[in-house]
């Protein structure tokens, strides 16, 4: 995506020690890996992302399932992931764990970031 390498490219121009998220959705679909310094995955299991679908935007069951079907399996999302946040419980919950993820990062960045993938579970739970 030409957007966010031009915006990686100047967070790294103005600070080159510029901590930058990317938001990757299909990250196992569409982008290597390597091409960053920690992966976290934020992880539901397929039956609850189903569930979601449904419930929150509406999707019938089938074309929910469809959607999830299509994209990259869990074991292949979780193979690329150095941490793993698990969001299969409440959106609080979730922040909060993200929130504290963040503050850690910036506490680790940008010279101790093996510290903060052995501080966070790396299998969901």
């Amino acid at each position: 995506h030409e957007l966010y390498d031009a915006a990686l490219q100047e967070a790294q121009r103005t600070d080159p020690n510029a901590l930058v998220i990317y938001d990757v959705p299909l990250l196992a679909e569409a982008r290597s890996p390597s091409e960053f310094d920690l992966v976290v995955v934020v992880h539901t299991p397929a039956e609850e992302r189903v569930s979601r679908l449904v419930g929150f935007r509406g999707l019938d069951p089938e074309a929910a399932q469809a959607r999830v079907d299509s994209q990259a399996s869990d074991e292949q999302r979780l193979a690329l992931a150095d941490v793993v946040l698990d969001s299969s419980r409440s959106i609080e919950d979730t922040r909060a764990a993200g929130r504290e993820l963040c503050e850690e990062l910036e506490r680790a960045w940008p010279d101790r970031l093996d510290t903060v993938a052995r501080s966070f579970p790396r299998k969901a739970s």
